[in-house]
């Protein structure tokens, strides 16, 4: 695992298949063929150094395949757009845990009735994403309801930033996810009614968020 120290994990895909474990044991091809499958598509849309990472384990048959590497070789060098660019890294995400989960099932000749569970776990990619889309909810509200919902779910993407910070193990990472998100937040309305129609409190409330989210970016 030591060469791994230094990358992110990307994305992870799960599946649980309901087959002998004996068929992973007895054939090795099978973990090689996945191997050549995830890290060849991995390597083509993200960027030729990623990592794929393989591990089986017992229980009918459990497998892992997490893709690592680090989030600003996976943009394009000359990127216009972070919020469009990790929609497209989220969608590959998505779209390679899916088609790796299938290929388990083929490859140990199971079928869609073996599969148990799958799981397309979007790593650091997954958690840019959804603080970004928690970013981009928040607009100017007319009533101290909707106020308080858009204050709480402000503080629960603040919350998902510091657990991405503590996540991001390249330096690199985390000056350009802290750039990124910053430009975000100065998109974001100063207060959340433009005609005073939300109590004081809550927008206090919102600006101590507001104040407090940007401090982590220093």
């Amino acid at each position: 695992m030591a060469r791994y120290i230094n990358s992110n994990i990307l994305f992870q895909a799960y599946v649980h298949i309901d087959a002998p474990f004996e068929k992973i044991q007895e054939n090795d091809s099978i973990k090689e063929d996945l191997d050549e499958f995830i890290s060849d598509r991995a390597r083509h849309f993200l960027y030729p150094e990623v990592d794929v990472d393989l591990e089986f384990k017992e229980g009918s048959i459990k497998t892992y395949a997490t893709v690592r590497g680090t989030l600003r070789k996976c943009l394009r060098d000359n990127y216009e757009d972070f919020v469009s660019e990790i929609e497209h890294l989220y969608w590959f995400a998505k779209r390679l845990s899916d088609a790796s989960n299938m290929e388990v099932a083929f490859l140990t000749g199971a079928f869609l009735g073996s599969i148990e569970r799958t799981e397309a776990r979007p790593g650091i990619i997954g958690q840019t994403k959804r603080i970004i889309d928690g970013i981009l909810s928040i607009v100017n509200i007319d009533n101290d309801k909707k106020a308080s919902a858009t204050v709480r779910r402000f503080r629960v993407t603040k919350i998902d930033f510091e657990s991405l910070l503590k996540n991001l193990v390249d330096d690199e990472d985390k000056v350009l996810v802290k750039k990124e998100i910053a430009l975000l937040l100065k998109t974001l309305p100063k207060k959340l009614s433009k005609e005073n129609r939300v109590a004081e409190k809550i927008e206090i409330e919102y600006n101590d968020v507001f104040n407090n989210f940007n401090k982590l970016l220093n």
